[in-house]
């Protein structure tokens, strides 16, 4: 006989939930940004291919994420991006780090 369940709850974690908008208005920055270099898919799309491979080395959070932003700016520019950009991408992320969780 299979089990049957009456009742299967799950537990979120909210945290998270207010951390998503974080990165939710830092992916915007971030292809507006990269817009003169690729169009705004190209830009998401290569942005979570990176995340992606990079998940196993670096992790769920703010630094590995950001280390992404960065590789994904140099890899879709054919590394054009300037030191001035690269420099915007980590101030993004000492903005989400600053930022009240």
């Amino acid at each position: 006989m299979a089990n049957r369940f009456d009742l299967i709850a799950f537990d979120a974690d909210d945290t998270l939930w207010h951390n998503e908008s974080l990165y939710a208005r830092t992916q915007d920055r971030y292809k507006a940004l990269l817009s003169p270099y690729r169009s705004i898919e190209e830009i998401e799309q290569g942005l979570y291919q990176t995340e992606m491979r990079n998940l196993r080395s670096f992790g769920y959070g703010i630094k590995g994420f950001t280390l992404s932003m960065i590789e994904t700016a140099i890899q879709l520019t054919d590394g054009k991006i300037s030191g001035d950009e690269i420099h915007q991408i980590i101030g993004f992320a000492r903005d989400m780090l600053a930022a009240d969780v």
